[in-house]
């Protein structure tokens, strides 16, 4: 198990635990999509980040968040700190980053996947896999697949051949009132 005692504690948000279950999910998503680059919609503490980085020493991940809470920030600067120019974050909205990199004002990342665990509203989901579609990610990987709009919306779009589900991964999720979380592994029709 890793040791992340680095990260600052979210007081009420839930987040993947550095458990042997969430490293292997991770290790056994990497082997599918070979992934070196990874946007992240949603930092909250830092966990997800610090474990891509510290399973894989070449992962560089780039993450986007609304900075609601004041841990995501120190988060952010303790990632930057410890990783360096592997960990970039962006203090923005998903929908406006999204925008702002269409129209060149933010550097597009060219991630290889994005790790969509953001707000769950149903017009974010949709926005972030539409972002991930126009980036021309070949998988998604959506977290809180079992929540009501998250379920709702990748229900739809595998409906209609947007996402083909690859696997669906259950984990413990801590400090939340509902532990038993899943990940899913998405193949996503590009924006043509």
């Amino acid at each position: 198990m890793l040791n992340l005692d680095y990260l600052p504690k979210p007081e009420y948000e839930g987040h993947m635990p550095p458990s042997k279950e969430v490293c292997e999910l991770w290790r056994d998503i990497r082997s599918v999509v070979g992934y070196d680059t990874l946007l992240e919609i949603g930092l909250n503490a830092g966990h997800s980040s610090a474990i891509n980085l510290e399973l894989f020493p070449t992962v560089h991940v780039t993450s986007v968040d609304i900075g609601r809470h004041d841990w995501t920030e120190l988060g952010a600067n303790v990632l930057k700190t410890k990783f360096h120019d592997r960990f970039n974050f962006v203090l923005c909205h998903s929908t406006a980053y999204f925008e702002r990199v269409q129209k060149g004002e933010y550097e597009h990342p060219h991630p290889d996947t994005i790790f969509i665990d953001g707000g769950h509203d149903i017009s974010h989901v949709i926005n972030d896999i539409r972002m991930g579609q126009w980036m021309g990610c070949k998988y998604l990987i959506i977290d809180d697949i079992k929540s009501n709009n998250v379920k709702l919306i990748v229900e739809t779009l595998m409906t209609f051949g947007v996402l083909k589900l690859v696997k669906e991964y259950r984990y413990k999720c801590v400090n939340t009132s509902k532990p038993n979380n899943a990940v899913g592994l998405y193949k996503c029709q590009p924006i043509q």
